[in-house]
C-alpha cells in the first residue's frame, strides 16, 4: 500500500498493480528520490512540482528515506528551487516571461534562484517561506531526513546518515 504524491506516479502506482490509500495522519516510513543532495545532507526536491505533497508526507512520517544515484551528488546544492506559491501571489514572483508550472494542488511551481550555489539552504529555506504567498520550497534541510540512500555505479551503496529522528 502507499499514498501517492502526484497524479503521474499514482497512475504508475495503480499500472503496477500498487494499493493507494489517500493520505493518513501518520506513516511509519516515507521514501522517496532526491534531484540533488549535498554531502550535508541538504537536499533539493520537486523538479516535478510535486514538493509540497512530498514534503508533507515526510513531515508525517516517522522515518525518512531518500534514494538516489551518484548523478544526484553535488558539492553543494545550487539553484533554481522549486517554490510553491498560491497562484494569486505568483505575480510577486515571476515575471510574465518566467516558466511557471501549476502542481496537481493547483499551486504556482515558480523556479527561484538564489544565485548559483546556495551556501545556507535552512536560512534560505526559512526567508522564502515567510514570503506572503508562498506555500513552501523544495529544499529539504539538512535533518528533515534520516537517511539518503545513494547507489554506486557498481552495484553497491553508500548512506548518508543525516539524523536519527527519534528513530
Amino acid at each position: 500500500m502507499a499514498t501517492p504524491t502526484s497524479d503521474v506516479i499514482a497512475d504508475r502506482a495503480r499500472d503496477a498493480g500498487i494499493e493507494l490509500v489517500p493520505v493518513q495522519g501518520s506513516y511509519d516510513f516515507y521514501l522517496d528520490g532526491a534531484d540533488q543532495v549535498a554531502p550535508t545532507g541538504d537536499v533539493v526536491k520537486g523538479s516535478w512540482g510535486a514538493h509540497v505533497r512530498e514534503k508533507t508526507l515526510a513531515e508525517l512520517s516517522a522515518r525518512r528515506v531518500l534514494i538516489c544515484d551518484e548523478s544526484k551528488l553535488v558539492d553543494k546544492l545550487v539553484g533554481p528551487v522549486p517554490v510553491a506559491i498560491v497562484p494569486y501571489f505568483g505575480g510577486l514572483y515571476a515575471p510574465e516571461s518566467a516558466d511557471v508550472k501549476t502542481d496537481d494542488n493547483g499551486l504556482t511551481i515558480v523556479a527561484m534562484s538564489p544565485g548559483e550555489v546556495i551556501d545556507a539552504p535552512g536560512a534560505w529555506n526559512e526567508e522564502i517561506c515567510c514570503k506572503p504567498g508562498v506555500v513552501m520550497t523544495g529544499i529539504f534541510p539538512v535533518g528533515f531526513v534520516e537517511q539518503i540512500i545513494v547507489g554506486c555505479e557498481d552495484g553497491s551503496h553508500r548512506i548518508i546518515l543525516t539524523k536519527s529522528n527519534g528513530a
